[in-house]
């Protein structure tokens, strides 16, 4: 296998493995009544989950290789689809028998770095990059926006002019919206606005968090970038398609919906979720 060939499949390896944790970009299940997303391990190998398990334990990276076999064509379509209800591991990609690097990785924080400059690599390379981004940034606004990724105490809330409850943030270091915001940012830039202030309320010395579990679009299926539309000199645009099928529900069958997504490249080179909606 050439050595470009073998790059890219480590990247689609790792980005489907990183899904695993994620429920944001995903569609509900058929026949389901539950409102939040649901948990679906298919298309990820036994395998991999292990290894993403047992870094999920010990706290360190799980390295990742894989064959074209093991992420089909298939595989990188559907992927937004596919989830693992699985927190806090860290995925990134590894050196193949050659000793050569994958061409991007997971950071720790869930953002995408580069091994290699990004302004050398073809417009393919850089969209599954993009997709890799762009399945981060769903499971990180997914988890602030839908749910809360905090420890909260729900004896211990604060009401909205709605009569929301925002319950109270107990996990430490966690005092204020300028505190989730830091957290938040490690995955997104800081470039674009965000609804943080509609979920998080503060007092002048703790946070509190909404903790909503929003439903989702029954019809929503998969997400997937298709081009890159636009780029300057730090930013690149992306379109990313959304597709929808409601003939499950009597409806006239799958339609699309297209979004703009941007990456944010700071001068370090991670890559950073800029323009962004969560599709539901």
């Amino acid at each position: 296998m050439k050595g470009k060939d073998m790059k890219r499949v480590l990247a689609l390896t790792a980005a489907a493995v990183m899904l695993s944790g994620m429920t944001g970009c995903k569609g509900k299940d058929s026949g389901s009544s539950d409102t939040s997303a649901m948990p679906d391990t298919s298309g990820v190998s036994s395998a991999a989950e292990e290894t993403t398990e047992e870094a999920a334990e010990t706290g360190t990276a799980a390295p990742v290789t894989g064959t074209k076999e093991a992420v089909s064509d298939t595989d990188a379509v559907s992927d937004t689809k596919k989830a693992k209800d699985e927190k806090d591991s860290t995925v990134t990609t590894a050196a193949d028998s050659s000793g050569e690097q994958a061409l991007f990785e997971y950071n720790k924080d869930g953002a995408v770095s580069f091994n290699e400059p990004a302004e050398e690599q073809s417009d393919s390379d850089l969209i599954e990059a993009g997709q890799a981004l762009f399945r981060s940034a769903c499971e990180t606004d997914w988890s602030f926006t839908v749910g809360s990724p905090y420890e909260l105490d729900m004896s211990r809330y604060l009401e909205n002019k709605f009569g929301w409850k925002f319950y109270l943030v107990t996990t430490p270091g966690k005092n204020s919206i300028a505190d989730i915001e830091k957290d938040y940012y490690k995955v997104f830039s800081d470039r674009y606005p965000t609804a943080l202030s509609e979920v998080f309320m503060e007092d002048g010395s703790n946070v509190y968090s909404l903790n909503g579990e929003r439903g989702i679009n029954n019809y929503y299926q998969y997400s997937q970038i298709t081009e890159i539309t636009s780029r300057t000199e730090d930013e690149i645009f992306f379109n990313v398609r959304n597709y929808y099928d409601n003939s499950a529900y009597g409806g006239p069958g799958p339609y699309e919906q297209d979004e703009e997504f941007s990456a944010v490249i700071g001068s370090d080179g991670v890559w950073k979720a800029g323009k962004f909606r969560l599709p539901y």
